[in-house]
């Protein structure tokens, strides 16, 4: 198989694995009021622990420099549009560089997407 597609296949897996375990602990609260009170200690910590997981999983998607022109925001996937006011823009970079017909710009983006991706699995 191709590289990039093994790595899609396994960056899709971890995903499912952490919203499975998402959606386990979310059940396990709604019954939180019938557990003893050491496992509610325990669900605590066990959801502490993976609202950490996620908080660290979305850093790894934050660029130092911000997106082009518009400095003040960092993440890549999700930014306010550019000519959209205050609607939300999946993957900026690219669409603003689509936007001003920057073919340098929108290499730039999916290099930066490609290493933020390629981080992840390596995690």
């Amino acid at each position: 198989m191709n590289l990039a597609y093994d790595n899609i296949l396994l960056s899709k897996d971890k995903a499912l694995k952490t919203d499975a375990k998402s959606e386990e602990l979310n059940l396990d609260l709604k019954n939180y009021d019938w557990l003893p009170f050491w496992q509610r200690i325990s669900l605590n910590y066990k959801i502490l622990g993976q609202n950490m997981k996620l908080k660290y999983f979305e850093r790894h998607f934050l660029t130092r420099k911000g997106l082009s022109g518009r400095p003040f925001f960092k993440h890549a996937i999700y930014a306010a549009g550019h000519n959209y006011g205050y609607a939300s823009t999946e993957l900026p970079g690219l669409q603003d560089a689509l936007d001003i017909e920057d073919v340098g710009e929108f290499y730039k983006w999916l290099k930066t997407l490609n290493h933020k991706k390629g981080k992840l699995n390596k995690k």
